[in-house]
């Protein structure tokens, strides 16, 4: 990627391993990337929503049956920080955790 370069992703690979105790496989992050990162001023953009057109029709099928959605819990109010701690540090957590704005 040149300096200056703009990489566009949607998670990383095996990601969740260690949060259900199985070993990274040797390919894959070496933990050099930030560094490279920070050197060559990259901009690395994470998003696995897709076009509002693609959230839109989720949530139809979902509203409709058509989309089964396990729901591990659901926060709301100012519960941002447990919602957040829940999504990303839980390694019990079964399901999609939901945060309702209200």
């Amino acid at each position: 990627m040149a300096i200056g370069g703009r990489y566009i992703t949607c998670g990383l690979y095996d990601q969740y391993l260690d949060l259900i105790g199985k070993v990274t496989p040797g390919a894959g992050r070496t933990g050099n990337e930030l560094p490279l990162i920070m050197m060559r001023n990259l901009h690395v953009i994470g998003n696995c929503i897709g076009l509002t057109s693609d959230l839109e029709a989720a949530a139809r099928e979902y509203e409709t049956g058509k989309l089964k959605v396990m729901i591990d819990s659901t926060f709301s109010g100012g519960r941002a920080g447990a919602f957040l701690d829940r999504t990303y540090n839980a390694p019990e957590r079964f399901g999609k955790v939901v945060y309702e704005y209200q």
